[in-house]
């Protein structure tokens, strides 16, 4: 997974106050790519 850089944020209007929705379809299309982001764990953008 890639961290976002400030001036990606700050392009996308992404502050600590924004929430955003992620929605992952990929368990039921690749198991092996959904189990392989699973362990990858998450970073903060």
């Amino acid at each position: 997974m890639t961290t976002l850089t400030e001036g990606t944020r700050a392009r996308l209007g992404l502050t600590p106050e924004r929430t955003v929705l992620v929605i992952s379809t990929e368990g039921a299309t690749d198991p092996e790519a959904y189990s392989r982001i699973l362990q990858e764990g998450t970073n903060d953008a």
